[in-house]
C-alpha cells in the first residue's frame, strides 16, 4: 500500500532524461509509491495511453518527449488524453517560451501542473501534492476552485504570429489581471480560428478558469461561434 492513504500506489513516469527520472522515481518511492518508467513503444498517442493505463495507476509526463522518444505528440497532449479517460496525471516541464502555447491548448485537461524553476521545483512534497491534485479533480470529480470554468467574456484586442504559432490576445471579463492573455488561436471556433485577425474587436463567450491568479495556469475552452451581444453581455454577467 501507499504510505499515503486515498492515493493510487503505482506511478507510471513517461520522461527522456535517465537523470531526471532517477531522481523524480527516488522522490517518489521515499514516499511510499512504486514508480514505473514507461517508455512509448511506438509514435502513437493512442497506443501510449493503453500502455500508460496498463501499467500503472497514476501518472507523471515531461512535457518534451520527442528528444528521447520517437514519439509525435506532447506530455501535455498525452495528460490531456489521460484526463479524458478519467486517469489521473500530471505534467511536468522546464516551461521553455515554445512550450507555453502547446501546453495552454491542453490546459482545460491538466489538472496538475508542475515547473522544475518553481521554489521547490520537482521536489518530494510538490509531486505529492500535485498527485493530490490530480486525483481530487480526475477521479473524484472534485477540483479547486482555482480550476472551475465558468461562462466569461474574453475581447479579442490583437492577433499575431509567434514562431510557427498563430495566437490571439484576449482581455478576459472579471479576472484579476488586466493584460491581455495570449491564446492559441486554433482554441476559437470556426471561422475565426481560420482567420484569427477577423475576431480582433469582436467578445466571445468561453469557458474559462478566472478564479486563477497565475496567467499561465489560465484555461480556454469552448469557445461560442458567434460574438457576443450587447444584451448577453447585460443579462448573462460572470458568474
Amino acid at each position: 500500500m501507499s504510505g499515503i492513504a486515498g492515493l493510487p500506489r503505482v506511478l507510471g513516469l513517461i520522461d527522456d532524461e535517465p537523470d531526471l527520472s532517477s531522481a523524480i522515481e527516488r522522490r517518489l518511492s521515499s514516499f511510499g509509491f512504486e514508480v514505473r518508467l514507461v517508455v512509448p513503444s511506438g509514435p502513437s498517442l493512442s497506443e501510449t495511453v493503453t500502455e500508460v493505463m496498463d501499467s500503472a495507476e497514476a501518472a507523471f509526463c515531461d512535457h518534451y518527449l520527442s528528444a528521447g522518444f520517437k514519439v509525435n505528440f506532447s506530455g501535455a497532449e498525452l495528460v490531456a488524453s489521460l484526463t479524458d479517460h478519467g486517469f489521473p496525471s500530471v505534467l511536468f516541464t522546464g516551461v521553455l517560451p515554445k512550450e507555453q502555447y502547446a501546453i495552454r491548448k491542453n490546459m482545460a485537461s491538466i489538472p496538475a501542473l508542475l515547473t522544475r524553476d518553481g521554489a521547490e521545483g520537482l521536489s518530494g512534497e510538490p509531486l505529492v501534492t500535485a498527485l493530490k491534485e490530480s486525483v481530487s479533480e480526475v477521479r473524484d470529480g472534485n477540483p479547486p476552485a482555482r480550476r472551475r470554468g465558468r461562462r466569461t467574456p474574453v475581447t479579442i484586442v490583437e492577433s499575431r504570429i509567434s514562431g510557427t504559432e498563430r495566437l490571439v490576445e484576449g482581455l478576459v471579463a472579471g479576472w484579476g489581471g488586466t493584460e491581455p492573455i495570449d491564446i492559441p488561436a486554433e482554441l476559437l471556433a470556426p471561422p475565426w480560428c481560420e482567420d484569427p485577425a477577423v475576431a480582433v474587436g469582436h467578445t466571445f463567450f468561453a469557458r474559462i478558469n478566472i478564479s486563477e491568479l497565475n496567467p499561465s495556469r489560465l484555461f480556454f475552452d469552448s469557445f461560442e461561434e458567434d460574438p457576443a451581444t450587447v444584451d448577453e453581455l447585460i443579462t448573462d454577467p460572470v458568474e
